[in-house]
């Protein structure tokens, strides 16, 4: 029976049976399974035990992961939330700051402005005001001569 058993093997691979083959085949299996002992059949049900034990094992360690890996996300998008939160916080007190700052600038721009202009009014008084006492050393000196001359051709008493 082994050697039908591999000759019907190998040509169900390379395709080489017919019909009435493949079933004398596979009923060749089907009573190789029937024949198989109890002690054969124990070891692979228990094989079959341990996979399916060792599969319920590995399903609980998944379980078991996808929960911490849950938390982990949930924390996440916790922290995410708070920190969003912060930073529109920061950006309020940021603008405010910068808006605060801004008018201050302004302000002294502004004084800048008013200052050079009456830096400019009392560059021109001085000019106006150099020229008036130019023009009043000039009187002045006029006045002098003209005393002096006065006093030098003796009409100082009579």
């Amino acid at each position: 029976m082994q050697c039908d058993q591999r000759v019907a093997q190998a040509a169900a691979v390379d395709g080489s049976l017919g019909v009435g083959e493949r079933l004398r085949y596979t009923l060749l299996q089907l009573m190789e399974i029937l024949m198989m002992n109890n002690e054969e059949f124990e070891r692979k049900m228990h094989f079959i035990v341990e996979q399916q034990a060792q599969f319920a094992s590995d399903i609980q360690q998944l379980q078991e992961s996808q929960a911490r890996t849950d938390q982990v996300v949930a924390q996440t998008a916790v922290t995410v939330a708070q920190m969003g939160d912060v930073v529109t916080r920061l950006a309020t007190v940021t603008h405010a700051g910068f808006s605060a700052v801004n008018a201050k600038i302004n302000a002294l721009v502004d004084a800048q402005i008013r200052t050079e202009e009456n830096l400019t009014r009392t560059e021109k008084n001085l000019t106006r005001t150099e020229a008036n006492l130019d023009r009043t050393d000039e009187n002045l000196r006029n006045l002098i001569a003209t005393v002096d001359r006065f006093l030098r051709e003796g009409r100082n008493g009579r």
